[in-house]
Order: structure tokens, then sequence, then C-alpha cells
């Protein structure tokens, strides 16, 4: 993922009730995730963005 902060904001699934976002949306019945390795979401370039803007949800790479 990226760190285009204002690309994500606009494409990502809101939650307001828990001040956050998501930028995977993953659902179903029965449903396994299988692999190794590492998600990595820029969540540095999103809490740096926070800082200065409190409308800014917390980042939540999978939901």
């Amino acid at each position: 993922m990226t760190n285009d902060i204002h690309y994500w904001l606009a494409h990502s699934f809101k939650y307001a009730f828990q001040d956050s976002s998501s930028f995977v949306l993953i659902g179903g019945t029965y449903i396994n995730i299988y692999g190794a390795g590492e998600i990595y979401g820029n969540r540095q370039a999103w809490w740096d963005a926070r800082m200065n803007n409190k409308s800014i949800q917390r980042p939540i790479p999978v939901t």
C-alpha cells in the first residue's frame, strides 16, 4: 500500500463508530486466509498526517 493519504482517504471503508478506516474489506462465509509475510500499510504516514488533521481516521489495513 502506498503512503498516498489523499487516495486512501477517498477509497477506504469508514467506521465512524470506531474512528477508523479500513483499506481492504474481506467478507463471506468460511473465509480463511493463509500465507506468510507481511502487510505493510505505511501506518507512520497516517499517524504523521493525523497529528496535523484530527479528522483523519485511524488506519486498519485489513478488516
